[in-house]
This record gives C-alpha cells, structure tokens and sequence, in this order.
C-alpha cells in the first residue's frame, strides 16, 4: 500500500521561484523528495497532517459545490426568506387579486409560434380566468372554485377544461405563490427535496393530497419554478417508467405595488416547452367581483 507520504511525493510538490519583483508558483512532477523547494533552497513540508486536511477541505468544497451537502435550512425557513424577498402586502392589506395584460406565445403542434393577447385575472385562491384574444373571437380559460371551463366563441360554446387547462389553472391557485407563503392557514404540509448550488427546492402538499415543488433561488431568494407530477409514461428507450412534470419557471421579476412579480412564465410539459406568458401591465386589489368568473 503507497503511504500518503510517497503519493504526495509522487504527485509533485510546490515550487516557488522568483523572478526579479514578482513570484510564480509552479506545480512540479519530482519523484523521490516531499521538499518544498524556497529561494533555492529545501525546507520541509510540515507535516502529513496538514496535507490530510487540505485533501478533505477540497473534497468538501467539490460536494457544496455540487449541490449534495445537507441543507442548512429547514423548508420552512425557505419559505420564509421567498416571503420576505416577495412580499405578500399591499399597502398593510393581504392580496385580494392580480390583474395583468400581456401575450401568451403557444409552442409546439407542428405550428410556428404565435402570439395571442391575453387578459388574466385572479381573485384568492380560488377564482381565476384567462381570456386569450383570437381573431374568431375570445377563448375564456377559468374557474369560479367550484368548476373548471374552457369557452370559445366569446363564450357561445363551454366545455370542460380538459386535463392540460386544469392543470394550468391549478398553477394560479391551488399550487400558486400565493398559496404557499400562506401555508400554514392553507394547512399545506413542507418537505424538503433537495438543496443546489443554485437554489432550495421543497414540496408542499395540500389535505387535498396535491403535491407541489417550489424552487427558491440561494441567491436572490425568489421562487424561480413551480412543478408537479401529473402522470407516468415508459422511457423511449430504456423502457422503464418515469414521472411526466408540469413545470412553470418565473422570470423578469418587478416589483409591483411592494409585491415582487415574475413578468414572464414559461411553461413546459414533460419537459417541452408548451408556452410563455409575459406581462404588460399588472395590478393588485383592484376589486375584482366574483362575477367577472364566468365562461
């Protein structure tokens, strides 16, 4: 077995040179001194002790660095610090609801991409609508809390939103921001998942059974993606089975009456991007009525 001594002296040894005023330190290959070589001269390494640890302390930067150190802070302190860096008052009162205008761009369907205008509108948790502006008239994607739709047509045809409709609405209510700095009145539970160089990422589940993860950034401390597992399929090719995700990363974040607000979402399923909001203009308590959610 190589003692730690000959691997060291086998890997090489610092060398100091100087040249006129400024100094180079060079790594050099030697094969059978642990010398450090100073000015010319030999001086001895201190000690196997302090090359043991310089060994761990770089194993342990490698693991921070990649993300697989232990979390220092629980999920709830996460929420927390997302809260104190978005915000969730508007002028001392809670938010009521938001009304913003901008476009949705649709990706995918063999179709180039295109961009609708769009009016979205949210009271609580509860209600929401989206009314996207098509040439044939307005295409109304909602829920009054009780039943999800999609209307065409201005609202001459009403249908039940289909799967992929709900699970967008649910991204605005049930699952959303709001929702969870409001956890603990919403009964939410907190897990967490894992801890990046990047961000801290936990999960939510409502008395409903619904599980949501939220990524909050290490650095500034905003939700950056919601996500949530809406199925399972095969894998093309190793035929195993794997979750298909519903993911929706925030962006262009502005501040808004006190209140931080992303000004683009994009949303991708199963890892395909499907579409992309981006806002105008956006308001909080604005006394939206109840009966503004309808098909």
């Amino acid at each position: 077995m190589v003692s730690t001594k000959q691997w060291i002296s086998r890997r090489g040894s610092l060398i100091q040179s100087k040249r006129g005023n400024r100094q180079a330190c060079l790594l050099m290959p030697i094969e059978k001194s642990d010398t450090v070589v100073k000015n010319g001269m030999y001086s001895n390494i201190h000690s196997q002790a302090f090359v043991l640890k310089f060994f761990f302390f770089l194993v342990a930067a490698f693991l921070l660095s990649d993300g697989r150190a232990q979390a220092l802070e629980t999920p709830h302190q996460a929420v927390q610090r997302a809260l104190t860096a978005h915000g969730n008052k508007v002028n001392g009162q809670d938010i009521q609801d938001f009304t913003a205008t901008g476009t949705v761009t649709a990706f995918g369907m063999g179709i180039p991409p295109r961009a609708y205008d769009l009016t979205l509108v949210r009271k609580g948790t509860t209600h929401m609508q989206r009314v996207i502006k098509d040439v044939k008239g307005e295409i109304r994607q909602g829920t009054d809390g009780s039943q999800e739709w999609v209307s065409y047509l201005s609202g001459r045809r009403v249908v039940a939103a289909p799967a992929i409709v709900v699970q967008f609405i649910e991204s605005q209510t049930a699952r959303s921001i709001q929702r969870l700095f409001n956890y603990q009145s919403e009964g939410l539970m907190l897990r967490d998942i894992e801890t990046t160089q990047r961000g801290h990422t936990i999960e939510a589940e409502d008395r409903q059974g619904r599980k949501t993860n939220y990524t909050i950034d290490n650095g500034t401390s905003r939700i950056t993606q919601i996500e949530f597992i809406i199925g399972a399929a095969k894998d093309a090719i190793s035929g195993k089975p794997v979750s298909v995700r519903d993911t929706y990363r925030f962006s262009d974040f502005r501040p808004i009456q006190g209140v931080l607000t992303p000004f683009k979402i994009e949303r991708y399923y199963s890892g395909m991007k499907t579409e992309e909001m981006t806002f105008r203009t956006a308001k909080y308590n604005s006394a939206v009525p109840t009966t503004a959610f309808r098909p």
